[in-house]
């Protein structure tokens, strides 16, 4: 996945409107994104990915706002990351 560039096509998939599809996407991405390599390509594989999340943050399904939330804390994981 990290080699043809499918956490980038993940994440651009996001950007859709259709609230099952998105929670399928955020549901595959919080479960591989327990590996360093993942949450290190997540968090650089979209310029505006904080105002994506912030975007699904503001959603009104709570499981779309639930799943950004893991997603958003595995990322801080990253020593980069951290401030």
């Amino acid at each position: 996945m990290l080699l043809k560039d499918g956490i980038k096509q993940l994440i651009s998939l996001l950007k859709m409107t259709d609230n099952e599809l998105i929670l399928s996407i955020l549901s595959v991405l919080c479960n591989i994104s327990t590996n360093k390599e993942v949450r290190e390509a997540i968090s650089t594989v979209e310029e505006d990915l904080s105002e994506m999340f912030s975007k699904l943050l503001k959603s009104n399904n709570d499981e779309i706002r639930s799943k950004t939330s893991i997603l958003i804390a595995d990322i801080c994981f990253i020593p980069s990351n951290q401030v």
